[in-house]
């Protein structure tokens, strides 16, 4: 086998490949899109109403994507999906009740997204725990409080808040979803390949015996990723309180629910990253995602059943095609 030099990876070739392996999924991904619209005859890309729906529901996904990228660093970390919840509930509570508006739904978004986020990571940390196993015992932790939050409010006579027509309802009115996509997409496409935060996280999630070689702190590294990703996520959850109103509380697990497509795109986005930045791969994979929900609804595919059967089944394609010529066993 012909040894690769230096130069070959400057050649009119190598230049011409890489664009190619860059370009593949897009690509694809547009044909698939214009197929399934063709079936629809044009109601969802030719349709401004239905495309800027279509914007909404893909930049809520995509930063929830954006977040898993960094919280997922040590494994797959499902307790984010109870900081969700509650952050939504504190976030709506902040406007009803405390009467603080967008900077209170940003805030507590946020911030209660965080430290639920760092107190899980804390957790795992501390007690050397495999991911999934303190993901999901936080999880039941945080769900355990919201049940409390509900059923204290429901013996009131009162049900989960929600905000009113008039109350902060405007960050799902456009154009505001589509300058949050551009403007998340830039700023983790930048976080995440030219700072050093996004170094030592892929030099951590890549190997982390080798990245505490090169002076890396596993640790550190995991606590600041976790902070990114919540912020990532806290944003989220701000923009799915003001489109939806309101956020409930969940029992069993079930506040995987909030996260499921968003876990969709991260492992849409896992099967292409051999070719483009992961930030790039979350926004096509939140896109085509949304896309993919919203052309079953509108063909009455059963959601719950056979819309995830479908999803899942794209997923399993791309996976094969991204990883194609792997002879190595894929983790």
């Amino acid at each position: 086998m012909k040894k690769r030099t230096g130069m070959d990876w400057y050649s009119p070739e190598s230049n011409m490949k890489r664009i190619v392996d860059a370009c593949i999924f897009p690509v694809g991904l547009a044909v698939i899109y214009v197929i399934f619209d063709l079936i629809l005859g044009g109601s969802v890309l030719l349709n401004l109403n239905a495309f800027l729906t279509l914007i909404s529901h893909t930049t809520i996904q995509a930063f929830i994507g954006w977040g898993l990228v960094f919280i997922f660093s040590g494994g797959p970390d499902f307790s984010i999906a109870g900081a969700f919840v509650i952050a939504a509930n504190v976030a709506a509570a902040s406007v009803v009740e405390w009467g603080m508006g967008y900077i209170g739904i940003f805030f507590f978004s946020i911030a209660v997204t965080v430290i639920l986020q760092l107190v899980s990571t804390f957790v795992r940390l501390k007690c050397k725990l495999p991911t999934w196993v303190s993901g999901l015992g936080m999880l039941m932790i945080y769900e355990a409080a919201g049940s409390v939050y509900t059923s204290s409010r429901s013996a009131r006579g009162l049900t989960n808040i929600t905000l009113g027509a008039d109350q902060c309802r405007a960050l799902g009115t456009h154009p505001i979803p589509l300058l949050f996509l551009i403007a998340g997409a830039v700023i983790m496409y930048l976080v995440f390949s030219r700072t050093k935060i996004g170094i030592d996280y892929r030099a951590v999630s890549s190997n982390a015996r080798v990245a505490g070689y090169m002076g890396i702190s596993r640790n550190r590294t995991e606590y600041i990723a976790a902070a990114v990703g919540a912020v990532s996520v806290g944003i989220a959850v701000a923009l799915t309180i003001s489109s939806n109103a309101k956020v409930d509380t969940y029992t069993g697990l079930g506040s995987v629910a909030v996260i499921g497509k968003a876990l969709a795109t991260w492992l849409l986005a896992g099967a292409m990253e051999k070719r483009l930045s992961k930030p790039v791969c979350i926004l096509l994979g939140a896109f085509f995602t949304a896309f993919l929900f919203n052309v079953m609804t509108r063909m009455d595919i059963p959601s719950g059943t056979w819309q995830d059967v479908a999803n899942a089944v794209f997923i399993l394609v791309f996976g094969m095609l991204s990883f194609a010529g792997t002879k190595e066993v894929v983790k």
